[in-house]
């Protein structure tokens, strides 16, 4: 499972326990869901280099969107995330 799984999984069993033991196979249904949401994120980061931009431009940007995974968030937490006040 991967980190989109994980995290996914982590959410769910703490903002809802009785959802999450519904869940028939988690380890299977979160797999899927982490590797659904990577697909995701790598598609929407080639989006969003431009298609014009050179090679060092694309380098950085890519280093920036995933500056987190190395780093951990650096924003404030979102306040409409749709988990927020369960």
């Amino acid at each position: 499972m991967n980190r989109y799984g994980r995290q996914a999984q982590e959410a769910l069993k703490s903002a809802s326990p009785t959802r999450y033991s519904q869940i028939q196979n988690p380890e299977e249904f979160f797999t899927k869901l982490g590797e659904e949401a990577e697909t995701q994120v790598v598609q929407l980061q080639r989006d969003l280099v431009s298609p014009g931009a050179s090679a060092a431009e694309e380098i950085l940007k890519l280093r920036l969107l995933t500056a987190g995974k190395e780093t951990g968030p650096v924003d404030l937490p979102r306040r409409d995330h749709r988990l927020d006040g369960l």
